[in-house]
């Protein structure tokens, strides 16, 4: 807290109240999340679950809830992303999990044709109901030059990888 003087115009001075210093935007995002990560890693494995949700999130999924070409090879396959939010939304309810990402970063690459990409990364956690579930870090690659994409479509993009990476651990 700061405290403030203020002078008048005949030279009398006065003490202001004491106040909190402004807090930006971003400031108070990074404090958010720290206090939330705080919190859920204080209540890691103290989630609990009925036996119906239990059953409910082990249940397997159709076979066209995955696709091949996880990393790149045709021959590995993956969930898609919106089938572990609809299980997700579905046992647990909309509102009782999140992905909170936590930091963000980008590396600048060239392809083996030279084209500029950005490899953008996202690591975050999930949590659910207040507890720590697991944590990942997620990448998809932006290339400018296609106008079909963006920024936040790869900052989108590798928030769902985290989604698939920290569910299939949870």
């Amino acid at each position: 807290m700061t405290t403030e003087i203020m002078t008048t115009d005949d030279g009398e001075i006065h003490e202001m109240a004491p106040h909190e210093p402004t807090v930006t935007p971003a400031q108070a995002r990074v404090d958010a999340v720290a206090a939330l990560t705080m919190s859920a890693y204080a209540n890691a494995s103290m989630l609990k679950l009925t036996p119906e949700e239990t059953k409910a999130l082990q249940a397997d999924f159709e076979d066209s809830a995955f696709r091949g070409g996880a990393g790149g090879k045709e021959s590995l396959i993956y969930l898609e992303h919106p089938y572990i939010r609809d299980r997700l939304n579905e046992v647990l309810g909309i509102g009782q999990w999140s992905i909170v990402p936590r930091s963000r970063w980008t590396e600048n690459f060239t392809t083996s044709q030279g084209k500029p990409g950005v490899k953008v990364y996202v690591e975050g956690m999930l949590v659910v109901r207040g507890c720590f579930v697991d944590e990942a870090v997620g990448d998809m690659d932006y290339y400018p030059s296609n106008p079909a994409t963006n920024l936040g479509d790869a900052v989108k993009g590798a928030k769902s990888q985290i989604l698939r990476r920290t569910a299939a651990d949870g």
